[in-house]
């Protein structure tokens, strides 16, 4: 059986995403903080998929390549999750009005830069090392995200 091929760092988040929007359907702190993981699980699955397809020649039973079947969707629905859960950050981050939160928000989420990187880039090098990350904050806060 092909062995699973993960990502350096595993994702925080449970693979259905459950904890990953509230109840309501909106963003939390833990999917934006996710984020980061997307790509590379992204593609570790992509990878894992395309190797386990390998493992499907005409000489196996039937029910092996069943199982491979099976192994190869399971990758694929998951795929299709971390993709939705992708757009749902970029759709929140690309859908916030103050440009200075949005580039705050796309520096430490997407571009997974460290709260003084952020500063120094968005706000400039005589703010306090964390005054990005108290904006951030006090931004998710005003607007219910926890």
């Amino acid at each position: 059986m092909p062995y699973r091929v993960t990502c350096s760092q595993p994702l925080p988040i449970t693979a259905n995403f459950s904890r990953a929007t509230n109840y309501n359907g909106i963003m939390n702190r833990g999917q934006l903080e996710s984020y980061k993981y997307f790509e590379p699980n992204i593609r570790a699955l992509h990878e894992h998929v395309k190797q386990t397809e390998t493992y499907k020649t005409s000489w196996l039973p039937s029910a092996l390549i069943s199982k491979i079947d099976r192994v190869i969707q399971q990758d694929t629905d998951e795929i299709a999750r971390y993709e939705q859960a992708k757009s749902e950050v970029e759709t929140f981050i690309n859908g916030i009005d103050d440009d200075e939160i949005k580039q705050i928000m796309i520096a430490r989420y997407i571009k997974a830069m460290k709260w003084e990187k952020v500063t120094e880039k968005v706000l400039g090098p005589y703010y306090s090392p964390l005054a990005a990350a108290v904006k951030c904050k006090r931004y998710l806060k005003k607007h219910g995200i926890v």
